[in-house]
């Protein structure tokens, strides 16, 4: 059985390449790619593929949104999530939107056609920088309500700052302290709740409301 796939990212050499990896494929065929989401929309919609490989990260919207979409207008079509940055959060979100599985954007040709085969035919695939993420993110949460009464005013002036957006010179100028200092909270912040970027810190605080404090 062959199946239908349709490659959505805003970058033409990485289609391209996915293009080519897919042709050397018998049971896959690529009868189109798009560059955002609305032209994914409507490629969808007119192609009817078996699955969409799809990137989180577009500009504009995002591939979250499309995902969506797909689930509420084409529930037979699979979804295959790419990402650049693997991040606990980002593919817990990307699952409860609704893929059927999240893969890397530097995962090797042979996996990538393993995964696009899997989850075409019904099964669901996630990386192994995927799954070692959420095996994280989880782990985190597990003592999610321990941790911020373990911070110090300090590390939670910080935490507060990186959710606001600011860097760190940014932070330290607000709490008068060197940009070196602040870097010794921010390391204590990700021994004590286990998340290493800025983007999980800034969740975690603004899932807890710390941003507001």
């Amino acid at each position: 059985m062959a199946y239908r796939v349709v490659i959505v990212d805003d970058h033409p050499v990485l289609r391209q390449g996915l293009r080519g990896v897919f042709s050397r494929e018998e049971d896959l065929i690529v009868v189109g790619e798009a560059e955002d989401g609305d032209s994914a929309r409507a490629l969808i919609e007119k192609e009817a593929p078996d699955l969409v490989l799809l990137d989180v990260n577009m500009p504009g919207e995002g591939g979250l949104p499309v995902v969506k979409w797909v689930r509420e207008t084409r529930d037979q079509t699979k979804v295959l999530l790419m990402t650049g940055d693997v991040d606990g959060p980002l593919v817990q979100a990307c699952l409860l939107a609704g893929a059927d599985g999240v893969v890397t954007k530097n995962t090797h040709a042979q996996e990538m056609v393993r995964a696009v085969r899997t989850v075409a035919q019904g099964g669901s695939y996630l990386s192994s920088e995927a799954t070692k993420a959420v095996v994280a993110a989880v782990r985190s949460q597990l003592g999610a309500d321990r941790k911020p009464a373990s911070l110090t005013p300090q590390e939670l002036a910080v935490l507060k700052g990186i959710a606001q957006g600011l860097g760190f010179k940014e932070i330290a100028m607000r709490m008068q302290l060197s940009p070196k200092t602040v870097e010794t909270y921010r390391a204590r912040l990700v021994r004590k709740t286990g998340l290493r970027t800025k983007v999980a810190l800034a969740r975690f605080a603004v899932e807890r409301g710390l941003d507001k404090m």
